[in-house]
């Protein structure tokens, strides 16, 4: 099975969409943080392209430095091109081929000063009632 499942950020100004046979595709890049003993924290970048339902749904909420999870599988591309003394020369492209693009948290742009993006909060439970669970109540 060749199934993936990726988190990150979407790096500038790399959106690119359109029309498809099968309606829109999209285009972008995404980082994702990696931590190395020797380095410490540094960045790989995936290319990633949707087509149909989940580019439309996505292009509608995506943006520089958005975080996206994105689930689908990798595909490879093999682009061969003659050199200068005419020997054949491959170039391999590896891409993900989206299934879904889930932005967990739409307002979660970093900050244009390098800012943390903000923490999901969950809502107080002010103003709810407590419910009275009687046992009879539950089918099992």
């Amino acid at each position: 099975m060749n199934q993936l499942v990726i988190e990150g950020y979407v790096a500038e100004d790399s959106i690119k969409h359109g029309p498809a046979a099968n309606g829109t595709y999209l285009r972008f890049r995404i980082k994702e943080r990696v931590w190395d003993k020797q380095n410490g924290v540094r960045y790989t970048t995936w290319n990633v392209v949707c087509f149909g339902k989940a580019a439309d749904s996505a292009l509608r909420y995506l943006k520089d430095g958005s975080f996206v999870l994105v689930y689908g599988s990798l595909k490879v591309d093999v682009v061969e091109k003659p050199d200068a003394s005419g020997d054949v020369k491959k170039n391999y492209f590896t891409k993900i081929m989206a299934n879904t693009i889930t932005i967990p948290r739409v307002d979660d742009a970093p900050q244009a000063s390098g800012g943390k993006p903000s923490s999901f909060k969950l809502p107080s439970a002010e103003g709810f009632a407590e419910m009275a669970v009687d046992d009879d109540d539950i089918p099992f």
